[in-house]
């Protein structure tokens, strides 16, 4: 069993090569992972400078629940050539990456992406 979590197109080749991998979707910041900062700011993940809500004026379940930024990460709903890509599902491309070169847009298309360039 493989378990990748920053490498997305990692995923895809595993997935070729019949390789177990305990997650069939890549970048999973915002739907099933997040981090909370020591200031209590609760985001997708450590790269991702957005911000969902903060643990000292809200409580994590409903941050996780009804926060903006996880629900659009959830819905997979990207922009650009990650939402027409075949591996859309196994990937879902770096939401870091997409707001680093989209001016904060992390719903963009992966620019880095060796699938989409």
């Amino acid at each position: 069993m493989i378990l990748i979590l920053e490498v997305l197109q990692f995923v895809r080749i595993a997935e070729s090569l019949g390789v177990d991998s305990r997650f069939k979707r890549g970048c999973i910041a915002g739907t099933s992972y997040c981090i909370i900062n020591p200031k209590g700011d609760v985001q997708a993940c450590a790269y991702l400078t957005e911000t969902a809500g903060n643990i000292r004026k809200k409580p994590f379940d409903e941050i996780w629940r009804s926060s903006e930024l996880f629900n659009n990460l959830r819905t997979q709903e990207y922009k650009g050539n990650c939402n027409s890509c075949k591996a859309k599902k196994n990937c879902g491309g770096c939401r870091a990456r997409a707001a680093y070169y989209n001016d904060g847009d992390y719903m963009s298309s992966d620019r880095i992406c060796i699938l989409n360039n």
